[in-house]
């Protein structure tokens, strides 16, 4: 069976923009150059630092401040 690991809030905005563009983590690890493993750390939210947040975000064509004001408002 195969494991799951919790998301973030984050990790979900991404996830479901992945879909919406029809790209995988696997493309999205290509695309920003890291591996797969690193990826998921970030959308697991285990790694958080903002830069990689933001390359995240480039790489899915996702505005950054706007993406983090918009969870800001969802968790309030």
């Amino acid at each position: 069976m195969m494991k799951t690991y919790p998301v973030s809030d984050f990790g979900k905005a991404i996830k479901k923009r992945l879909i919406d563009i029809d790209m995988t983590q696997m493309d999205l690890a290509r695309k920003m150059n890291v591996s797969a493993p690193y990826v998921g750390e970030i959308l697991r939210g285990t790694r958080t630092s903002e830069n990689a947040r933001r390359k995240v975000c480039e790489a899915v064509g996702l505005d950054y401040e706007l993406l983090m004001k918009q969870l800001e408002e969802k968790g309030a």
